[in-house]
């Protein structure tokens, strides 16, 4: 199974450069800074990229529930036949509210770690997901068994961000493929937050430290631009 074809498989981050772009879009009305992470580039006008933004709208018309897509970015070697890693960055609203930003995000780290923590949670949304997901890959010819958001769980938390991680495995035609997936959460306002996800193979290495801390730091630094 080549990773062109295997990219298909999951949705919801290597190149070696040491930058990292800014992104900019505008959200009701408001423009919004995003810093991608370091050593990853924008995708959204490749071949890749717009494939994949594609796939994800409709993985939501399949029911699959999510941040609304805004970017998705690519280890910069734009060659389809490696992939991986690869990521994206979606905003959540979070509603009207009369807590500061930082009560909010301290809210919402609470919250993700008791939701992450509950197994019944855990377990119907990750049924959810994978009904959604087989659907669209359905839609793309593919016939797979799933199983979405393994080994989930909150591996970092402070005053700007939220850190998870989960593992989605899939089986097609008898090969199977694993993933791991960092997502990151952070609120620039006490109603919007930011969210940044990296997806790579599993078996690439320790992977879990060095992705962590690039949506560390480019959740903090996207907070920043944002700053009024």
């Amino acid at each position: 199974m080549n990773n062109f074809k295997c990219f298909l498989f999951f949705t919801i981050l290597f190149a070696s450069s040491a930058f990292a772009e800014k992104y900019q879009f505008y959200y009701e009305n408001e423009l919004i800074l995003v810093e991608i992470p370091e050593g990853f580039c924008d995708a959204s006008e490749n071949e890749f990229g717009k494939f994949m933004i594609e796939f994800i709208d409709n993985q939501k018309k399949n029911g699959m529930d999510g941040p609304e897509l805004q970017l998705v970015f690519d280890n910069c070697l734009d060659d389809l036949t490696n992939i991986y890693p690869w990521g994206y960055i979606g905003t959540v609203d979070i509603g009207q509210n009369n807590y500061t930003i930082e009560e909010m995000q301290n809210l919402f780290n609470l919250t993700m770690k008791e939701q992450l923590g509950e197994a019944n949670y855990v377990k119907k949304l990750s049924n959810d997901l994978e009904i959604a997901h087989k659907n669209t890959l359905k839609d793309y010819g593919v016939e797979a068994e799933v199983n979405l958001i393994q080994d989930t769980g909150v591996i970092w938390d402070d005053e700007d961000v939220v850190i998870i991680k989960g593992i989605n495995t899939t089986v097609s035609d008898g090969e199977k493929l694993e993933e791991i997936v960092i997502g990151s959460s952070t609120l620039i306002k006490n109603d919007l937050a930011i969210n940044f996800y990296i997806t790579d193979l599993l078996d690439n290495g320790n992977l879990i430290l060095n992705y962590s801390s690039k949506l560390e730091k480019a959740s903090k630094k996207t907070k920043k631009l944002n700053k009024k």
